[in-house]
């Protein structure tokens, strides 16, 4: 099996130029490619399985209400709950969530 190591800039062009250019935002795709880098081991690029497992969000608001379907609580006690729940990785303009 060959294996090749991915660049940042490769990892989002990979997204980009598929059917799934619009699950993450840009912001969205450094963030998950500085997630996958930091594990700091190998792992198999799988696009589809980055799109099932992972889930980007405008605002924390967004993710809360899809995970629980209650309304706004603070944003203190949503972070807890998504926190404790599952993987939370916030950045500029949005936030991604693996999927629970």
């Amino acid at each position: 099996m060959i294996k090749k190591t991915l660049t940042q800039s490769e990892f989002i062009e990979e997204f980009k130029s598929s059917d799934y250019k619009n699950n993450f935002s840009y912001n969205g795709l450094i963030e998950l490619y500085n997630y996958f880098d930091n594990l700091g081991e190998d792992i198999n690029f799988d696009m589809i399985a980055i799109c099932c497992e992972f889930s980007e969000y405008e605002n924390i608001d967004e993710a809360y209400k899809e995970l629980t379907g209650k309304q706004e609580e603070s944003i203190e006690e949503m972070r807890e709950y998504i926190t404790d729940n599952t993987l939370l990785i916030e950045f500029e303009g949005g936030i991604i969530i693996l999927n629970i």
